[in-house]
């Protein structure tokens, strides 16, 4: 478990939350399935965040990735995010241009950012990255995780065209299941 701070003493009482959370989380979770982890792994491809086509990119990172055991390839690739869609689009361009699966798992506060305000940036920025790269149609998961609320939504998808209709959907829509139910089965 993980027990998330409070700000300094006589302010107003508000939790600090950040991406850290997610990620000691999901690594203790990785390890109790059986999986082995590498952090800031290197992506396979160069990439060029800088908008200068000259440029001739280097090697960006993946958040965590999993893999069956030491040495090993990556199974899949993971990014983690907190709060507004401040990095996002770099995020999506890596998980993109790799051939593994991709896992996004995104904590938000509604006093900062709302759930609808989420999918219409992933949507846009979507829609960017598939203008500028072929759909790889791989395993997608995006989760969209509320902590202070207990509230987690899960799309589990084959394609990031498919997620991209998922998020244009809404939550409301068939792609979208909350994360009890989907780990319920």
């Amino acid at each position: 478990m993980v027990n998330v701070p409070s700000y300094a003493p006589g302010r107003a009482k508000t939790l600090r939350l950040s991406e850290q959370e997610s990620r000691f989380l999901f690594a203790r979770l990785a390890a109790d399935a059986g999986h082995w982890i590498s952090v800031e792994t290197p992506t396979e491809t160069p990439h060029n965040f800088t908008g200068l086509p000259s440029s001739p990119g280097r090697s960006a990172q993946h958040d965590l990735s999993l893999h069956e055991g030491p040495g090993s390839a990556a199974l899949a690739h993971v990014e983690f995010k907190h709060g507004g869609m401040k990095g996002v689009n770099k995020d999506l361009h890596k998980l993109i241009r790799s051939a593994k699966p991709s896992l996004i798992f995104h904590t938000y506060e509604t006093k900062r950012v709302s759930l609808g305000t989420l999918l219409a940036g992933y949507l846009q920025g979507l829609g960017d990255v598939l203008s500028q790269h072929a759909d790889p149609a791989k395993a997608v998961v995006l989760v969209f995780c509320h902590p202070l609320e207990r509230q987690a939504w899960l799309a589990h998808v084959d394609g990031w065209s498919a997620l991209s209709a998922a998020l244009a959907a809404g939550i409301g829509g068939t792609r979208w299941r909350s994360l009890g139910d989907a780990i319920r089965g």
